[in-house]
């Protein structure tokens, strides 16, 4: 019977995250109002507010179940796993989430918004881009440790800085001003040059 509960609990909380992202996509954040997330997703207005507290909370949850979709995990930075073959799948996750039409709207909502609400940009900020900056910090330290790559304790959040400034490129800029940008062969030859290049900068 718990586990049942549980596994209720598990889904009424998905269903509201990603209706939550929906609104949020759609109308912006502060155009969005929890009543119409709870109307949306088919719960009481008390049920957002016991699962996660503010509607701060929920976009969080909401830039990390997109983090996760796109397989931006934890389970990424696998020590087991070759220091080229983790950059390659980083690498990849990255451009595949920074490049998607959801990214695209999410990035356009925090600019519009930065100065009337500069909180959700600190919200998409921490959730995503600072999130991968200290889980690749942490996977360089972890190396470098082992003696596998040569980057000082002190660096090696500048080195993950680095590393996801030459993944993202001009492509991601471009995606926002409308331009072209690469095509799915060309990303996959930008981020092996990327690794490539970034692999030369810290060998042993």
């Amino acid at each position: 019977m718990k586990n049942k509960e549980k596994k209720s609990n598990a889904d009424k909380r998905a269903t509201i995250i990603e209706r939550a992202g929906q609104l949020f996509l759609k109308l912006g954040f502060e155009n969005t109002s929890m009543s119409q997330i709870a109307l949306h997703a088919g719960v009481a207005k008390q049920t957002l507010y016991s699962h996660f507290g503010s509607k701060e909370a929920l976009f969080t949850a909401a830039i990390e179940e997109a983090c996760q979709r796109h397989e931006l995990t934890e389970n990424l930075f696998d020590t087991n796993k070759s220091f080229e073959e983790v950059l390659l799948a980083v690498g990849n996750r990255i451009a595949e989430l920074v490049l998607s039409d959801e990214s695209l709207q999410l990035n356009k909502i925090c600019i519009s918004g930065s100065d009337q609400y500069p909180t959700v940009s600190k919200l998409f900020w921490e959730a995503g881009p600072q999130w991968l900056t200290e889980q690749l910090s942490s996977y360089f330290e972890v190396k470098a440790l082992a003696g596998e790559i040569s980057i000082a304790a002190s660096d090696t959040k500048a080195a993950a800085k680095h590393f996801l400034s030459l993944v993202r490129g001009q492509e991601l800029q471009r995606r926002l001003l409308g331009l072209p940008y690469c095509t799915d062969d060309d990303i996959d030859q930008h981020i092996q040059r990327c690794v490539t290049f970034f692999m030369k900068a810290v060998a042993a």
